[in-house]
């Protein structure tokens, strides 16, 4: 091309050498690359590269304009010592500055299908126009978006990424309960979860000993963010009283339960008071600490608060009485009925006077 605008210079600068005197034209001769790119003289429109034309000698100032190109501006001097002028150039390209971020950020971008980096991201050099973006962060949905540099002037871009999975925020009181998602352990309370699978159940529990066991079932859709607050609940305990001697009444906090030795009863945690009544012995009481979802046992030794009397009579055969309840007769003796009976044992007699 260009050995092609030379010679066309050449041929149609033959008649200046013909002609005497030599002619007060010159000729100039543009070519660009790429071509097509408007040219103009002193500010005035003259054609389109490739270009060739005849200009008196003199100064100009030529301009080269192409659409997303940069303007070339050049001063060309035509005079004897120059008559033919050739100017060849190469174009270069507008470029336009797009600033992209994305939330959350690291997300990798291409720009019509090329990989250009992470966000955020700076591309200082894109060909002006319209251009395709894709924005990938895995967790996240895909987003592509479309935007157009119409000129040097940066533009900016903020991307909102959608998670494609779900979020639960998860507090219980008391806390350090072991959660697990599907059967599969994933931290202790309090706890922060992400990227649990949209449109599935996911089943959640807690566990903590001395507890009991919490589950919630939830179908996240893509973004969605719950918050689960769970007090959870102790677990009774098992109090099992032993009386020695059984059959005693025995009460926790008060309230009867019941007279069978070894009597399993179903507790909440904590202190209770446990009290033990059998006639004839003093009633016994102390406070029990019932750990949660333990079994405790507790055994009462009462102490008798009866006496006993042993009466002996004569002549034998004597019935007594104590407080005019019969109480027994007294029996003879083997040596004979002129002396003095068996001894009588009588037991379990209230103390005090009778």
């Amino acid at each position: 091309m260009r050995i092609a605008l030379l010679l066309l210079c050449l041929l149609t600068s033959l008649p200046l050498l013909a002609n005497e005197p030599p002619t007060l034209l010159g000729q100039l001769c543009i070519e660009t690359d790429p071509a097509g790119a408007q040219v103009y003289i002193d500010r005035q429109l003259v054609g389109v590269t490739p270009y060739a034309n005849d200009i008196p000698f003199g100064r100009y100032l030529v301009e080269l304009r192409l659409s997303n190109y940069e303007t070339v501006r050049q001063i060309v001097n035509i005079d004897a010592n120059l008559p033919r002028y050739p100017l060849a150039t190469t174009l270069r390209k507008l470029t336009g500055f797009w600033i992209v971020r994305s939330q959350p950020s690291g997300a990798e971008v291409s720009v019509d299908g090329i990989s250009v980096g992470k966000t955020p991201l700076t591309l200082p050099s894109l060909s002006l126009g319209q251009h395709q973006a894709d924005i990938v962060l895995p967790g996240y949905k895909s987003k592509t978006v479309l935007f157009e540099l119409p000129n040097r002037v940066p533009v900016k871009q903020e991307i909102e990424l959608t998670s494609d999975s779900g979020g639960l925020s998860i507090e219980s009181d008391p806390s350090g309960a072991t959660v697990f998602v599907n059967n599969a352990e994933q931290g202790v309370t309090p706890l922060e979860l992400d990227r649990l699978s949209a449109g599935q159940k996911q089943s959640v529990t807690l566990r903590m000993a001395g507890y009991e066991e919490v589950t919630r079932t939830f179908n996240f859709t893509p973004g969605q963010k719950e918050s689960l607050q769970v007090k959870l609940i102790p677990l009774p305990g098992t109090l099992s009283v032993y009386t020695l001697p059984a059959g005693a009444r025995i009460y926790v906090d008060d309230e009867y339960q019941g007279n069978t030795d070894g009597i399993k009863l179903k507790l909440p945690a904590g202190s209770h008071r446990v009290r033990v009544e059998l006639p004839g012995y003093k009633p016994m009481a102390r406070t029990v600490e019932v750990p949660k979802g333990a079994s405790v046992a507790e055994e009462f030794r009462l102490l008798s608060n009866r006496g006993t009397m042993t009466v002996v009579t004569t002549p034998p055969g004597t019935s007594v009485y104590i407080d005019g309840k019969l109480r027994g007769v007294t029996k003879a003796s083997p040596n004979g009925d002129n002396q003095p009976s068996l001894p009588l044992v009588i037991e379990q007699i209230d103390a005090g006077e009778h």
